[in-house]
């Protein structure tokens, strides 16, 4: 929480890198690099990132991070080819952080879909792990990617997985158009409308209680204390009328745990 205004001191320093020993240089560099893209300085932050040595615990983040800042910086082509070598280079080294293996995926396939590539895209979305936070996510746009190749029933098959009471917890609207479009596209308007009635009759209640809940709970402070009585308690009991679905999918998103922070 505090890598931004760290960079920020350290950059204001007369001489800094006298201020770095050699132990300490992974670890100064990382969080330079982190706190300059934070801070919106990309170009530095790409500097700081390329500085982080092989031998560093976070060596593989660093080199996202470099990916990320070129891709910020405007240069998509950087930005993919740079991720396209850290993929392949995790791969060599059977590197087992699943973390690092989902956010280059899943920001691989997103650069394909968005340059129509969508073999690629549908290619890259398959490979981020199972165990991971992003796999629903990734699942979801996955669907769209097929829809895009007319693999109208593969699309449709995904989204039927992720209806199953296995995944009740998860907040998927996106996930009952997705499988709807497939419906429409091989003609079985039957399905589509029963996909469309089953995201109106959940959906629909839970939005008009989120709508409710938040017109009594005008206070941020009191609406995030609830978040964390949500967090600390039972994590499939609705709170304040709001289902817990809700409160799960607001209480992980990265948006908020970055503002959190």
């Amino acid at each position: 929480m505090y890598e931004v205004p760290f960079y920020k001191t350290l950059k204001a320093a007369k001489n800094p890198k006298a201020l770095i020993t050699d132990q300490s240089r992974d670890d100064v560099t990382y969080r330079m690099a982190k706190g300059a893209y934070r801070a919106g300085d990309y170009k530095t932050s790409s500097v700081w990132a390329l500085q982080v040595s092989d031998k560093a615990d976070f060596y593989d983040d660093a080199r996202f991070l470099a990916a990320m800042n070129s891709f910020a910086l405007g240069d998509k082509a950087t930005a993919q080819r740079k991720l396209e070598e850290l993929y392949a280079n995790l791969e060599a080294r059977k590197v087992p952080n699943n973390n690092i293996r989902a956010l280059t995926a899943i920001n691989l396939a997103r650069m394909n879909f968005a340059n129509k590539k969508y073999d690629k895209a549908l290619e890259r979305y398959m490979q981020v792990p199972k165990d991971h936070a992003l796999w629903v996510q990734g699942l979801i746009e996955q669907g769209w990617t097929q829809l895009a190749l007319e693999d109208y029933a593969g699309a449709i098959g995904n989204m039927y997985s992720l209806h199953s009471p296995y995944f009740k917890a998860v907040y998927q609207p996106e996930s009952f158009v997705v499988r709807t479009i497939g419906y429409l596209n091989i003609c079985q308007y039957g399905d589509a409308y029963k996909t469309l009635s089953w995201l109106e009759k959940d959906y629909r209640e839970w939005n008009d209680k989120t709508v409710a809940y938040l017109n009594g709970h005008a206070d941020p402070l009191a609406l995030y204390g609830d978040v964390k009585s949500y967090i600390r308690g039972k994590s499939d009991q609705s709170l304040g009328g709001v289902p817990f679905q809700i409160w799960r999918e607001l209480a992980r998103r990265k948006d908020f745990l970055n503002l959190q922070s």
